[in-house]
């Protein structure tokens, strides 16, 4: 009995014994490891957080760089075009894109805006042409209001199918910006440069015309020489007197055409007119729009007419495909006619010379005459004294 021990003193003298040599292990199962858990697991969520948000950024930037570019957001809306049809445009896409691809008619293509380069837009077409290949062109605009863009397309011109050439180009392998816009020298020269007008607003697109044609004309050279057209009671707009002509005056056929762009080149307006027709054009006899290219050459105004569009190579004494060429002479007599601001301008700088001139003429010969009169006392008086002298 000296030697056992007994269940309560046992019980009663482990207890301590055991709190005393194992506290800190308890300590840290009570207390250190719920926190060094907590710490642990925060500590993941924190790692897989920022792994994921370092994995976003890294996706978001390579989502950013094979990104299609997108158009200004003023520019995404339904836009009638005096080259390629009636546009419908949102943040990446032109619908209804007209292109030449075949003699037979116009083809319309979806075009993707697929890479900003250089301050173009490379598009894309989401159809093949001929089954395997892509359109591809290169669009340049440039705002005039918010109703008016005027564009260019700077593709090198190629031929696409028998006889017909396109500022496009087309390829089955992907084509990059410099090999797309590889023509943009003359950027808004001529007939490169093209009117898109808000649908709807089209009247809101009208521009002051050249000067070289603001008065009121006999439109000469046609069936109908005894036709007046007046650009002087309202400058930006032609008016035909078309009761004595039933031949449509510009592709018009109420004779009322507004200028919506100009562009001088070489010697030679550019002009792109809109037909104001109450009723939509034919696309035969009359047309949505016109250009005429023109000089003046004093009285008359020479000028080559094209339906729609200027044409390549178009010049005021060269007939264009499906138009024609005219003269328009010049009603001096008439009260709104004003002779070119450089005829003036140069005739007042000359008369400005003459009468300077004039003037410091008249000065120098008064100063000569007092000079000689003067020497001519001083020597008068020497010989006297001289004469006294002696």
């Amino acid at each position: 009995m000296a030697f056992g021990h007994s269940p309560n003193i046992k019980y009663k003298v482990d207890i301590p014994v055991l709190c005393k040599r194992d506290w800190p292990r308890l300590f840290t199962y009570a207390f250190i490891a719920p926190l060094y858990s907590l710490f642990v697991n925060m500590a993941d969520v924190f790692w897989n957080s920022k792994c994921l948000c370092l994995l976003m950024v890294f996706t978001n930037k390579m989502f950013q760089v094979n990104a299609a570019c997108t158009f200004p957001s003023d520019f995404q809306n339904t836009w009638m075009t005096n080259s390629r049809g009636t546009w419908t445009v949102n943040s990446s896409h032109i619908s209804n894109f007209q292109t030449k691809m075949t003699t037979s008619g116009n083809t319309l293509y979806t075009m993707a805006c697929n890479e900003a380069f250089s301050g173009y837009y490379v598009l894309k077409s989401e159809e093949l042409f001929n089954t395997t290949e892509n359109v591809y062109t290169c669009l340049y605009i440039e705002k005039q209001s918010s109703a008016k863009y005027t564009y260019s397309l700077l593709t090198t011109l190629s031929t696409v199918a028998t006889d017909v050439t396109e500022r496009v180009s087309t390829s089955s392998t992907a084509l990059t910006g410099s090999a797309v816009c590889d023509d943009t020298e003359y950027t808004t020269s001529g007939e490169r440069t093209y009117v898109a007008l808000l649908s709807g607003s089209e009247s809101q697109g009208k521009t002051t015309c050249p000067d070289v044609i603001q008065g009121i004309f006999t439109y000469i050279g046609t069936t109908c020489n005894s036709t007046n057209l007046d650009i002087c009671t309202d400058t930006s707009t032609l008016t035909y007197n078309t009761d004595t002509c039933s031949e449509s005056m510009m592709f018009s056929q109420n004779g009322t055409l507004y200028c919506v762009n100009h562009v001088l080149t070489s010697g030679y307006y550019y002009i792109t007119l809109y037909n104001n027709d109450p009723s939509t054009p034919d696309g035969t006899t009359y047309f949505q729009f016109s250009c005429l290219v023109l000089f003046s050459s004093g009285t008359y105004v020479l000028v080559s007419v094209s339906p729609m569009e200027c044409q390549s190579g178009q010049l005021p004494l060269i007939v264009p495909t499906g138009g024609y060429v005219t003269s328009l002479q010049n009603d001096e007599a008439s009260s709104c006619y004003t002779a070119p601001v450089e005829e003036e301008s140069i005739k007042t700088t000359l008369i400005i010379v003459a009468v300077v001139l004039g003037v410091v003429c008249c000065i120098l010969i008064v100063v000569i005459i007092v000079c000689l009169y003067k020497y001519n006392r001083i020597k008068k008086r020497r010989r006297h004294t001289r004469r006294l002298i002696h």
